[in-house]
């Protein structure tokens, strides 16, 4: 399990300003204004395990993008999901979540 942090900008179509808190942990991003890749990059470079997108509006979408420098996980939720994780994390940034796929952890545990 690791803690979340929200990206900031939330968005994350610009490099994170909360960087220095983000090393180790999942990066919580809304959809917006660029590409999926753009966010997870600039979530990567930053230092997050993985990255939780959420929707800006109602219903689902595929995310999509192909970049080899993606190195970790990346998965979009709704944005009724995203905002409940949302609001538990700012009321609780040590509030911990995890990704499975299939019975695998698909990032190390934060140290």
């Amino acid at each position: 399990m690791c803690s979340s942090d929200l990206a900031e900008p939330l968005e994350a179509c610009d490099a994170l300003t909360n960087a220095a808190a983000m090393p180790g942990k999942i990066a919580l991003i809304q959809r917006g204004s660029c590409t999926f890749v753009s966010k997870v990059l600039n979530a990567q470079t930053a230092g997050a395990v993985a990255a939780i997108i959420y929707n800006h509006s109602p219903g689902m979408v595929t995310m999509g993008g192909d970049n080899a420098d993606v190195t970790i996980p990346a998965l979009f939720l709704t944005i009724e999901d995203g905002t409940a994780l949302n609001e538990a994390v700012t009321a609780d940034p040590s509030t911990l979540v995890n990704i499975h796929c299939n019975a695998e952890t698909n990032f190390p545990p934060n140290p």
